[in-house]
């Protein structure tokens, strides 16, 4: 069992179960982002830039009718990248799929459709680094994946592929510490686990071993290297762990809830 109590604990850490490296090709390019100085809690969730709440309803993408409802407030998951809005949406022509926007209904227009077709490649868990966006996105030749775009291009490019072929690893949570992207992913091998890459290697710390998984969720940056987030394993129950993403930097921040109990600590912030 992985046990850390505070940060500042200078016991040397009991290491976690042996970790698996994937090496890949091809750097990140524009890893100049600047220093996160605050991380949201549970999921990326970004709103329009203040240009488009002027105007809520720029133009009306999907065209069918249908049946009137109590007004709803929704929010578009997307990201805002030198003054122009990268977003999902969905139409009858290409399902959901991924757009650009300047505010204006001239300057609407689909980015790239990943998925050919009617067929949805649902983009979300949006991340920007530098001058970079990472999405998580599913086309037929490589399941759901992590893709990313710069804006001076309308070709996106899946860059990690954990599960290889068809097959999915289901990203979710795009994190970014500074150095790497952390994010929840699951494989065969592994179940679903906690990875990082920076962009040449991809490693987990595996803490519960085989397909089991340890489910990771609420994943909290932090600026100084790392990522905070809740996991379980047998021995701990639903606790919260620090990962650097190396087993012997992955440690239990506090098992609050002694034993194979669970504390289920939510809604993390970085403060």
């Amino acid at each position: 069992m992985c046990r850390r109590s505070h940060r500042s604990h200078r016991e040397p850490p009991q290491r976690c179960p042996q970790s698996r490296t994937i090496e890949r090709s091809g750097k990140i390019s524009s890893w100049q982002a600047p220093l996160l100085s605050l991380v949201l809690a549970c999921t990326l969730s970004t709103s329009a830039p203040t240009s488009l709440l002027a105007n809520p309803r720029i133009v009306d993408l999907n065209t069918t009718p249908e049946p009137v409802r109590d007004l709803v407030r929704y929010e578009v998951e997307g990201v805002e990248l030198l003054g122009e809005f990268l977003f999902a949406a969905t139409d009858e022509t290409h399902g959901a799929e991924l757009w650009i926007s300047d505010g204006t209904v001239a300057g609407t227009s689909l980015f790239a459709d990943l998925n050919p077709g009617p067929a949805s490649s649902s983009p979300r868990d949006f991340l920007q680094v530098g001058e970079q966006v990472f999405f998580v996105a599913t086309s037929h030749e490589h399941g759901r994946e992590i893709w990313s775009t710069l804006l001076a291009s309308t070709s996106p490019t899946m860059v990690l592929d954990l599960a290889p072929g068809s097959a999915s690893s289901e990203p979710r949570d795009l994190r970014w510490d500074g150095a790497a992207i952390y994010f929840s992913a699951e494989t065969p091998e592994s179940g679903r686990e906690l990875w990082r890459w920076d962009g040449m290697s991809v490693t987990t710390p595996d803490l519960v071993d085989g397909a089991g998984g340890s489910d990771p969720e609420e994943l909290v940056a932090d600026p100084s290297g790392g990522v905070f987030f809740v996991a379980e394993t047998p021995e701990t129950g639903r606790e919260l762990f620090r990962s650097d993403g190396t087993p012997g930097g992955t440690l239990l921040v506090g098992d609050l809830l002694d034993g194979p109990g669970s504390s289920d600590p939510t809604e993390l912030v970085w403060i």
